[in-house]
């Protein structure tokens, strides 16, 4: 009888224990809807440490959750106004359209409801730079792994998404750059603290889908495959990476090290430089080379081919103190100086890099069909900065494309002489601690053609060199030979600077023909005179271009010519013959006499001929 009534004890309790397990399913399954709810926003807040905003969440009977409009915004700084903050503009993280998260089944049971996946679609990600704050909403962010004996991390699938840059200024929100995007986050399978993930642009038709992947885990990150913008009609083919591998390894003090390889990185003009524009940012704002990179990018406006190579190490929290050393390979780039809008494209070449300076080794490039080399360095990006660049041409054009790019003073200078044709350039600037700028060109001209505006008598496959500095420009030996003719230019022209250049030029001339070219170089008055002589044969000449110092006058010019050999017609009244003229016998007639092989010397000045 006792054992029966053991037996009967053991199945009462039993029974009392499987009555208790039914109510608290039961209860589970009445009160779950509402408790999953909560427990499912309170999970993706603390996985991501943000705050989250719902429109509606529904409770499924498979132990899944409905989300419909979930936003994700930063936590208010410490001591700030959060209402305030969201009156000026929108800073939110993440939005979605809808969000499905699923928990793990084994949890349920136990009453400690964890997260098993996660679906995200239709979502645009914001990582925003506020620069009147000098904050970034993303910055507080921190993924967290849950707690508990269902510790792992969820599973987490964003499909149809956009990822994007955007700055804040003067309470205006602007995009700088977005990218299309599906991706996926999990448990990576071969470690058990692990995390894998892949990232693919969302691909429209008859586009590839370029990807990224990665592996996460405490201290180390690796990154691998190709990424761009090419899916985002407002800015197509902004940029793309087609290949990219990066390792960061990190420890518990942000104590981290960086190498990172990049192929094929094509980038339009501007993109960059609106990437690079977040200049109150504070941890880069005082790092040299970040400055320098961003002065660069916003004047000379690079685009193109390049391959990037770099390793950098330093701490996380002191990115401005890192150290990096690296290499650029151009493959196809172009730039555009702001200041000087002369086009240099096809670069190819190496340039050397590290956080201190940076080398340029001989790059190549064209425009048109100008070949052009560029070389030198740079050194200490901060207040002591230092620097040589060379630019060099065997084959420089003298056409509108050059005029087009020179400052209003410098098209005046040009303006005066007029040149065309060919030339050899090298070009240097340099800067020392301490010391202004210096800049030279050096000028080889390649049988050029000038003409100088005030006696425009046409120099042809002109030969020779010209200097230009910071104040002027100096002519040494230029050489136009041409028909038979020889004439060389001497000078200086100096205060080029100024609304009054100051000339000093020298002309030799051996063998100019009294024609009409000679004459169409002439003023009105000195023509005028010219065609009455009529005047056939070869002359020397001693021309000097001056500018008067005494008064505010423009440039002028004398010429003492030597006519050989020369005939003329010269004007007779009432008979007279001419005086002062070694000649053979004249033939007189009613108004002149012809006069042959003269040999004399005229003076011309710019309004005037003496003889």
């Amino acid at each position: 009888m006792r054992i029966k009534n053991s037996k009967l004890k053991t199945k009462i309790r039993w029974l009392i224990k499987a009555l208790v397990l039914v109510a608290a399913l039961w209860l589970v399954f009445i009160l779950m809807p509402r408790v999953l709810r909560q427990i499912a926003i309170a999970q993706i807040a603390e996985l991501t440490n943000t705050k989250i905003e719902t429109e509606s969440v529904k409770f499924n009977f498979d132990g899944s959750v409905s989300i419909e409009k979930l936003v994700v915004r930063p936590l208010p700084a410490a001591g700030s106004n959060r209402a305030d903050r969201e009156q000026k503009y929108d800073d939110a993280i993440l939005k979605a359209g809808t969000v499905y998260a699923r928990f793990r089944l084994g949890s349920l049971l136990l009453l400690q409801p964890r997260l098993k996946e996660i679906d995200v679609n239709d979502f645009v990600f914001d990582a925003q730079y506020d620069l009147d704050t000098d904050r970034w909403n993303i910055a507080a962010i921190e993924i967290k792994a849950p707690k508990g004996n269902f510790g792992k991390m969820p599973i987490v699938r964003l499909e149809r998404g956009t990822l994007q840059y955007s700055k804040v200024s003067g309470e205006q929100t602007k995009v700088i750059v977005a990218v299309p995007l599906d991706a996926r986050f999990g448990p990576a399978e071969e470690t058990q603290n692990g995390y894998s993930f892949s990232i693919a642009t969302a691909g429209r038709a008859g586009l590839i889908k370029s990807t990224l992947t990665g592996f996460w885990k405490p201290g180390r990150v690796t990154i691998a495959g190709g990424i761009s913008s090419a899916d985002i009609p407002a800015i197509e083919r902004a940029w793309s990476i087609d290949v990219m591998a990066a390792e960061l390894n990190y420890d518990r003090n942000n104590t981290y090290s960086l190498k990172l390889k990049v192929k094929d990185l094509s980038y339009t003009q501007g993109v960059v430089g609106d990437i690079l524009a977040f200049d109150s940012q504070s941890f880069l704002k005082t790092w040299g080379p970040f400055t320098a990179l961003r002065k660069f990018f916003n004047r000379y406006q690079p685009a193109g081919l390049c391959w990037v190579d770099l390793e950098s190490s330093g701490n996380l929290g002191r990115l401005n103190e890192s150290t990096l050393v690296g290499k650029i390979h151009c493959k196809d780039v172009s730039i555009l100086d702001r200041k000087f809008p002369y086009p240099i494209e096809h670069i190819a070449g190496w340039i050397d890099f590290t956080e201190k300076s940076v080398s340029l080794n001989s790059l190549r490039g064209r425009h048109n069909d100008v070949k052009l080399i560029l070389s030198g360095w740079f050194k200490d990006f901060g207040p002591n900065k230092q620097y040589q660049i060379r630019i060099t041409s065997n084959n420089m054009a003298l056409d509108n494309d050059l005029y087009r790019a020179l400052s209003t003073k410098q098209k005046k200078l040009w303006s005066a002489f007029s040149p065309r044709g060919l030339a050899a350039i090298d070009y240097r600037t340099e800067k020392q601690p301490q010391t202004d700028r210096k800049k030279t060109l050096t000028v080889e001209l390649l049988g050029a053609e000038a003409v100088y505006q005030r006696f425009p008598y046409p120099l042809k496959n002109l030969t020779g060199t010209l200097l230009f500095d910071y104040n002027g420009v100096t002519l040494s030996d230029m050489v136009s030979k041409y028909d038979g003719r020889e004439i060389t230019l001497n000078g200086k022209v100096t205060n080029t600077g100024t609304d009054r250049p100051i000339y000093d030029i020298s002309i030799k001339a051996e063998d100019v023909p009294l024609d009409s070219t000679l004459a169409a170089s002439l003023s009105a008055e000195q023509r005028y005179f010219y065609d009455k002589l009529d005047m056939t044969g070869l002359a020397d000449a001693q021309v000097k271009i001056f500018t008067p110092a005494e008064n505010t006058a423009p440039a002028g010019f004398t010429a003492e010519v030597s006519l050989k050999k020369t005939s003329l017609r010269v004007p007779v009244v009432s008979g007279v013959e001419p005086s002062k003229l070694e000649a053979k016998p004249l033939k007189i007639n009613q108004s002149s006499v012809i006069v042959t092989d003269i040999s004399a010397g005229v003076v011309f000045t710019p309004d005037l001929i003496h003889i």
